[in-house]
């Protein structure tokens, strides 16, 4: 498979345009190879995950985190030189699907609300909004409507199809218009997108209830910030370093949230909140990416790609 056809499919789950403004997505590391056979993912792009992929024989690493948020000449000998010398040296594409992965609520970040059943889900931050535009195509029929876009609306008019698209397929609307037309964009329906996820469980739980579930699927909840409810029925997720983002989930009316890197004083200010699950930052996002390694092998194997998963690694255990 050609390394950019790789690329679109990844992006199809981690939209650049969903990245938060801070962020560094995309390719940290380029390579001259152009056609790939083997896919390693990871969570994080380490020098040995480098190593593993390349015994693996993958040319291209798929990684949850950045090689650096602020990339800077490689001028001391440090982690961040250890990772560009093992590509470089390997010839290995190394890309990054970080916050254009969380912030897509129906991908792999998704998959601990999917797991706990959530409905009425909301995000938290909002990192992306649109809405469709409306095209008038004087002489178009809905039968015109290219092959695999779905429009938001297709109705014929006096003045020829009105049509109305996402901005993703205007260019293929573009591409079959004749004489002059008209866009303009629509105030409805919005397309959003954003990090951390709030949603109704489907029935009332216990704390207990939820937990026993939490750490059956590999949640840790061993560290606790607040009291825990008698009845649970709205639950908050933000995986990796959420504390910022706890304010806004009690706000929205959870009882619980579960995310990771609970500093001190953040806990000092969500405790009378309600109560908070510190799972650590390498727990939800691991699970994360196996699901993801799992669903891109089931994608790509019959395009006769492998898909390798490398496990990440936790610096923090307890004592």
């Amino acid at each position: 498979m050609h390394v950019h056809d790789l690329i679109r499919r990844i992006e199809h789950h981690a939209p650049p345009a969903y990245a938060a403004t801070w962020d560094r997505c995309g390719v940290q590391v380029a390579a001259r190879r152009e056609t790939v056979s083997a896919v390693a993912v990871t969570l994080d792009p380490t020098p040995e995950a480098i190593h593993q992929a390349h015994a693996l024989g993958c040319e291209f690493l798929l990684a949850h985190h950045p090689v650096a948020l602020t990339p800077h000449l490689p001028d001391r000998l440090d982690i961040y030189h250890d990772t560009l010398q093992a590509a470089l040296a390997a010839d290995l594409w190394v890309y990054s699907a970080h916050t254009s992965l969380d912030a897509n609520p129906d991908g792999p970040a998704g998959w601990l609300a999917q797991a706990l059943g959530l409905s009425q889900i909301q995000v938290l931050e909002e990192t992306f909004r649109q809405t469709p535009i409306l095209c008038v195509l004087p002489k178009g029929r809905p039968q015109d409507v290219p092959q695999g876009i779905t429009p938001v609306m297709a109705t014929p008019g006096s003045t020829g199809l009105l049509l109305a698209v996402w901005p993703e397929d205007l260019d293929a609307i573009r591409a079959i218009a004749s004489g002059p037309w008209v866009e303009a964009p629509l105030s409805a329906p919005v397309r959003t997108a954003g990090i951390g996820q709030v949603g109704d469980l489907p029935e009332p739980v216990s704390w207990e209830t939820l937990r026993t579930r939490l750490e059956h699927w590999g949640v840790p909840c061993n560290r606790l910030v607040g009291q825990p409810p008698q009845r649970i029925t709205r639950v908050a997720i933000c995986p990796g370093s959420g504390a910022s983002l706890g304010r806004a989930a009690f706000g929205r009316g959870a009882q619980v949230f579960i995310t990771g890197d609970i500093k001190y004083h953040d806990a000092q200010a969500l405790e009378p909140l309600g109560l908070t699950v510190d799972a650590g930052h390498f727990s939800l996002e691991e699970i994360m990416m196996r699901t993801w390694s799992e669903h891109l092998a089931r994608e790509l194997a019959p395009l006769g790609l492998h898909v390798h998963r490398i496990p990440g690694h936790d610096p923090i255990r307890m004592g």
